[in-house]
């Protein structure tokens, strides 16, 4: 009795699509959502980028300089999404050919050359 039942199971083959399913499934389930959560992080990130190109290239068109209005205006530019961002500003001065930083109020050399001015946001 026990042959005849194992050589039906073994020959039978309803459910097999089921059993399949049931096995792929979370598979697919824990793709899907690491897929989802990398578009929204990749989404995130997209949208900072433009925040910060939108602050530099206000620097450039207005030739502002001061680093309170660069954050002001990334942080305008990134809002209303979440997260919030936190925002530092910092300004360093440098003559050309030097690497060692200057005050940004004084010429480079006796011709007059001011210095160049870098904003790290």
């Amino acid at each position: 009795m026990l042959r005849k039942l194992l050589k039906r199971f073994r020959r039978g083959q309803r459910g097999i699509a089921a059993v399949e399913f049931a096995l792929i499934a979370p598979l697919f389930a824990v793709l899907g959502v690491c897929t989802a959560d990398i578009g929204f992080a990749a989404a995130a990130r997209m949208d900072m980028d433009q925040s910060m190109r939108s602050a530099a290239q206000l620097s450039l068109s207005a030739n502002i300089r001061d680093v309170a209005q660069l954050k002001k205006a990334v942080e305008q530019a990134y809002s209303g999404k979440s997260p919030a961002p936190t925002v530092t500003a910092a300004s360093t001065c440098e003559c050309p050919g030097s690497s060692s930083s200057v005050s940004c109020y004084q010429a480079c050399d006796s011709a007059g050359n001011a210095p160049s001015i870098f904003v790290d946001l």
